[in-house]
């Protein structure tokens, strides 16, 4: 597996990772939730955050694209991360969280935020972020659906 920044070819096959990722949290939220978390993903939307965070992709060979994560530097925040649900458990999220971590430190971050999901808290626990608050978070669509606010401090 390869991490690399994401390109403008990447769109496509991060919008079906996204929404496949999405789709797949269902014993942690409602058929309603998750339809709203999901609504208005298209592949352009990717354009102006490939342009203006350090957003990465991991390719796995012959499956190409299974993962993407980015890091929004301005705000210290791990804006996203998700791997193909066919892919999971494979160490493809480590990868990316290392991406991550390696751009924050290059520009001086010392402590990394998230907004994780449910789905997601365990694995942020395991990569060394700890839970500051449970939250509610505003879908794309407009439901409001739980979340966790998470931290890491880079500098331990």
């Amino acid at each position: 597996m390869i991490v690399r920044r994401a390109t403008h070819s990447d769109i496509y096959t991060i919008a079906r990772i996204h929404q496949r990722a999405i789709r797949s949290t269902t014993s942690f939220y409602s058929v309603a939730q998750i339809e709203s978390w999901a609504a208005h993903i298209v592949p352009e939307a990717y354009l102006p955050y490939i342009a203006a965070t350090d957003f990465f992709v991991i390719v796995d060979g012959e499956n190409g694209v299974i993962g993407f994560a980015s890091l929004d530097r301005h705000h210290a925040e791990v804006a996203s991360i998700y791997v193909d649900p066919a892919h999971v458990r494979r160490g493809a999220g480590r990868r990316l969280i290392d991406a991550i971590e390696a751009s924050a430190r290059q520009a001086d971050i010392i402590r990394l935020h998230v907004t994780a999901s449910l789905y997601a808290m365990p694995f942020y626990h395991a990569v060394g972020f700890d839970l500051v608050e449970h939250a509610t978070s505003r879908t794309r669509g407009g439901v409001e659906m739980p979340c966790a606010r998470m931290v890491k401090n880079l500098a331990d």
